[in-house]
């Protein structure tokens, strides 16, 4: 079973790029344009890694860090 790593990148080709070349070194990868639904989906599906872009719509990834920090279940996931 492959690893899964949730990124969050708003730039739409640089999510592609990210995607390519993490399941080319054999991850599985969940992209996110934003938070939305991210810690959600993180519950249920418990990444290996998160990679969150500084800025994007609607929030930004250390507030983002921070709530994946908050969350007992998923505080202990790297960033």
């Amino acid at each position: 079973m492959k690893r899964t790593i949730f990124a969050v990148e708003d730039d739409a080709d640089i999510a592609r790029l990210v995607r390519h070349q993490l399941e080319a070194a054999g991850y599985a990868v969940q992209t996110f344009p934003s938070s939305a639904g991210v810690l959600t989906r993180a519950e249920t599906e418990h990444p290996a890694l998160f990679m969150l872009d500084i800025m994007f719509p609607g929030g930004d990834g250390l507030e983002l860090c921070r709530q994946i920090r908050q969350t007992s279940s998923l505080a202990a996931v790297p960033v």
